[in-house]
C-alpha cells in the first residue's frame, strides 16, 4: 500500500512510493529461455513488441491506437535490456520525425520523454496525449518524468486562457503529466485507511507534492486537513444562502485546480471553484442565484476570519462561474465542469449545504460530454 514518504527518510524510489509497487525489475529475466527450456513470459513480449514494429510501416502504426496499446503493454513487460532492443529498432524505422517521436513515447524511450516533458515546460503542445504509454510507465523512466516536471514546474507559464487558444498552456501540460505518473486515483483510492480515514488517505496524495516534487517548500506546504477547513468555509456560506433561499440547496460549489491537487503556494494562489445547480438548468444558473462578487467576498472574510489563527495564510477566490465563464477550446476538453478541471488535475472537492466529498478523477479517462468521479467519498464532519 501507499506509504507517505517523510524528508527524514532517504527518498525511495518514486514509483515504489508512490504505489506501493512490490515488483522487482531485476527478477524480469532477459534471457530467452527459462530452467524449463520453454520461451520465458519477457520474451514473448519482446517478440510480440518487434513483430509489431516489423510488420507494420510506421506512419501506420502511430495512427492505430490499438497497436499502439499492444506496443506499449508489451514493451511495459519486458526487462531494462530488451526493452532497448525494442527502443533501437523503433529508431530505426522510416517516417516523419513527429511518427517517430509520438512512437519512442510509446516504447518508453527515456530521452524522447525528456525532450517531451522539455517542449511542454517551455512553449505548450497542441494536445497532451500518450494515455496508454503512461499508465504502463516503468519505474525509472517515471522517476526520470517527475524529476524532469520537477526541475521545470516553476518556471513553466500557465499561458493564455482565452478561447481562441489551440496550444495547452505549459504549466497545464506539466500538470497533466503529473496526474498521469503519479495517478491521485490509485493513490488514494487504495490506501490502507480509505474507509476508516479519509483524511490520511487524501493527504498521502498531497504529500507527494509537499515531499517529493516541491521538496524545498516552494509549493504544496499545507495538509489534507487545512483544504478541508476551507471547504468547511464555502459550505458555511451555502447553508447561510439556503437559510435565506431554500433553493441554494440545488447548487454545488466545486473546489478545483492547484490547491487542491497539492500544487499551490498559499502566498499567491487562488482556490479554482465553479459553482453549479444539481438539475445543470440554465435557468437556475448560478449567477442568478448569487453573484461571483458576492461569493468571493464572503469567503474572503471567512478565510480571514475563520481559518485557524496559527496558520499563516492569504488564500484567494477565483470564481470562474459554469454558465457565464467556462473556457472553450483545448484546455477546457469539453463543455462541462468535470472535463474541465479533472483534465489536469483530478482531485476535487464537491460541497454542498448538507455535505462535502472528495471527487477522483481518472486520469487515464478519455474526456466525454459528461464524467463521473472515478472516486466519490463523503467528508466526515468535525
Amino acid at each position: 500500500m501507499f506509504r507517505t514518504p517523510t524528508a527524514s527518510k532517504k527518498m525511495l524510489p518514486i514509483f515504489a512510493i508512490l504505489l506501493g509497487s512490490t515488483v522487482i525489475l531485476g527478477s524480469c529475466k532477459s534471457r530467452s529461455h527459462n530452467d524449463t527450456g520453454l520461451r520465458s513470459e519477457t520474451d514473448e513480449q519482446l517478440q510480440g513488441a518487434l513483430s509489431i514494429l516489423k510488420t507494420n510501416p510506421l506512419e501506420r502504426l502511430v495512427e492505430n491506437k490499438d497497436l499502439l496499446t499492444k506496443l506499449a503493454t508489451a514493451t511495459s513487460k519486458v526487462s531494462p535490456d530488451e526493452r532497448n532492443q525494442i527502443i533501437e529498432k523503433a529508431k530505426s524505422m522510416i517516417g516523419s520525425q513527429a511518427s517517430k517521436q509520438k512512437l519512442l513515447r510509446v516504447v518508453f524511450d527515456a530521452d524522447e520523454w525528456k525532450r517531451y516533458v522539455g517542449v511542454c515546460a517551455k512553449d505548450g503542445l497542441p494536445q497532451v496525449d500518450g494515455f496508454t504509454e503512461l499508465s504502463l510507465l516503468p519505474d525509472d523512466l517515471r522517476d526520470t518524468i517527475i524529476a524532469t516536471v520537477k526541475e521545470t514546474y516553476a518556471t513553466a507559464s500557465k499561458g493564455d486562457h482565452s478561447w481562441k487558444s489551440t496550444i495547452v498552456a505549459p504549466k497545464r501540460c506539466l500538470d497533466a503529466i503529473l496526474s498521469y505518473a503519479v495517478n491521485p486515483l490509485k493513490i488514494i483510492s487504495t490506501h490502507e485507511k480509505v474507509k476508516t480515514d479519509l483524511t490520511a488517505a487524501y493527504d498521502s496524495y498531497l504529500a507527494v507534492f509537499r515531499e517529493i516534487i516541491f521538496p524545498d517548500g516552494s509549493r504544496g506546504n499545507y495538509s489534507a486537513q487545512q483544504v478541508f477547513d476551507v471547504a468547511r468555509i464555502f459550505q458555511q456560506f451555502l447553508k447561510e444562502e439556503k437559510n435565506k433561499r431554500p433553493i441554494a440547496s440545488q447548487y454545488t460549489i466545486y473546489m478545483g485546480g492547484s490547491y487542491v491537487n497539492g500544487r499551490a503556494k498559499l502566498e499567491s494562489s487562488d482556490v479554482d471553484i465553479v459553482t453549479v445547480d444539481m438539475s445543470r438548468n440554465p435557468i437556475l444558473a448560478a449567477h442568478q442565484m448569487f453573484s461571483p462578487l458576492a461569493l468571493t467576498d464572503a469567503v474572503r472574510k471567512r478565510v480571514t476570519q475563520d481559518y485557524p489563527p496559527t496558520q499563516k495564510i492569504d488564500l484567494k477566490v477565483q470564481i470562474d462561474n459554469l454558465f457565464f465563464n467556462l473556457s472553450s477550446g483545448p484546455a477546457a476538453e469539453g463543455p462541462d465542469m468535470e472535463s474541465k478541471f479533472s483534465r489536469f488535475m483530478p482531485v476535487m472537492i464537491a460541497v454542498r449545504a448538507d455535505e462535502i466529498k472528495l471527487e477522483v478523477f481518472s486520469a487515464f479517462e478519455e474526456r466525454p460530454p459528461r464524467m463521473k468521479a472515478a472516486f466519490s467519498e463523503k467528508i466526515p464532519n468535525q
